[in-house]
């Protein structure tokens, strides 16, 4: 970032990735700002709405910026939720329209926060940001939203269970360590003398792509996340993916 002094928070795999809020809080000490990603990408450590309130609370001169782009995935997402809370003035929620309602290629979100901080930021708006195909799109949204619901309903029941399933298919499989996620996605961690890059490319030779997750900082070329698809795609995956680790 352009001229900003900034650090990293490394949670840890040993706790499948989830935040200590008591070390994001010394962190946040006389930090600007602070930005959780919620559930956080590529790990789906998900943090519960009373510790991001506590965080809130206790630090009044920082502001957060929660991204929720994937917490519609999560059951009981609006118990966690943010994007309605009108009590904090150091608050900002983004969320994205693009990934629950499957639209990628219209790059919709929206953000919310204090009145204040809106005006700030508007000075920095971009026009025409918005293009008439994706206005149309959400005006549809907002138009359908009840008939909508069930949808979401549906894709979080699914997700839920379908995440546990590909974990138990692979269970006892050497060399491969999947790690708990309340996402879309699993991070996956492989033996070592495997690296991200030659596992992808093996899974790849079956039209399957996999994220190589070399390039996040704090991850090594021993990291991969699996996105949950339909059954038949979730099972050929879990295949390949036993068939590699037996034959490597």
């Amino acid at each position: 970032m352009y001229h900003i002094d900034f650090e990293h928070y490394f949670s840890k795999a040993s706790n499948s990735f989830s935040p200590d809020v008591d070390e994001l809080s010394q962190m946040a000490d006389g930090a600007d700002t602070v930005f959780i990603c919620n559930p956080d990408n590529p790990t789906g450590a998900l943090m519960i709405r009373d510790k991001i309130e506590y965080l809130l609370k206790k630090h009044h001169t920082t502001v957060f910026i929660i991204d929720e782009s994937y917490l519609p995935f999560v059951e009981n997402a609006e118990d966690i939720s943010l994007v309605s809370e009108t009590g904090y003035e150091n608050l900002i929620v983004l969320s994205s329209m693009s990934k629950i309602y499957r639209i990628p290629g219209l790059r919709t979100g929206f953000l919310s926060a204090d009145p204040k901080i809106v005006e700030k930021m508007m000075a920095y708006y971009q026009p025409w940001s918005v293009n008439a195909l994706a206005q149309a799109v959400i005006q549809h949204i907002f138009d359908h939203s009840e008939e909508i619901a069930p949808f979401f309903r549906k894709t979080r029941t699914y997700v839920k269970a379908e995440r546990q399933r590909f974990k138990e298919r692979l269970e006892g499989v050497k060399g491969i360590e999947l790690f708990d996620s309340s996402a879309c996605f699993i991070l996956a961690r492989l033996q070592e003398g495997l690296t991200s890059g030659e596992f992808c490319r093996k899974i790849g030779q079956h039209r399957i792509l996999i994220r190589d997750c070399s390039n996040f900082l704090g991850l090594s070329d021993q990291y991969v996340r699996f996105s949950l698809k339909k059954q038949e795609t979730n099972d050929l995956l879990s295949t390949l993916i036993r068939q590699v680790m037996e034959n490597d």
